[in-house]
């Protein structure tokens, strides 16, 4: 039969596989995309004790492809916020604090609800302003290969209580920075 693929019928993984070229380099795509096919496919709840501030503890969960917040559908309004002065180069003028005030104002003001960052915000003053805005981060803990793998685990241990953090980001661009 003409136009028949003859062979094995390929599975979701295969075809996350077959998705990325399937080549040895892309590995890490590879295991990023199997892990959302399979994510898709369970449901997930996690609940994040919030610091002081009178506020109960807020409950996250992905029922099916959409991401729920206390029960609420989130529709993720973000931008990627990487704030570097004007003829500065990222990372090394990386200026989170000096930026945060009117960035902050200036998402809000256009209802962005979401950032993601190119590099890990520690600074909890400045999660503090964005979230005093109802601003979401997406934290980037794991941006390449180069940063040993267990200064996720600190990151994630200094960060997991602050009611700003939506969720954490592994990998950038890998096919540049891996």
């Amino acid at each position: 039969m003409r136009g028949r693929r003859r062979g094995k019928r390929r599975t979701p993984i295969g075809d996350a596989n077959a998705a990325v070229g399937g080549r040895r380099g892309m590995w890490h795509s590879a295991t990023l995309l199997q892990c959302a096919l399979l994510l898709r496919q369970m449901p997930l709840s996690v609940t994040l004790a919030l610091p002081s501030g009178g506020e109960e503890a807020r409950t996250t969960k992905i029922v099916g492809r959409r991401l729920l917040v206390d029960g609420q559908p989130l529709h993720i309004k973000g931008v990627n916020w990487n704030p570097v002065p004007k003829g500065g180069v990222h990372p090394k003028d990386l200026d989170f604090r000096g930026f945060v005030e009117v960035d902050s104002e200036l998402m809000a003001r256009a209802g962005i609800n979401a950032i993601r960052t190119y590099e890990t915000i520690m600074d909890k003053d400045v999660l503090d302003t964005l979230w005093r805005k109802r601003i979401y981060v997406l934290n980037s803990v794991y941006i390449n290969a180069e940063v040993p793998c267990s200064s996720v685990v600190e990151k994630v241990r200094a960060l997991r209580d602050h009611p700003a953090i939506l969720m954490w980001v592994v990998g950038n661009e890998w096919n540049y920075n891996g």
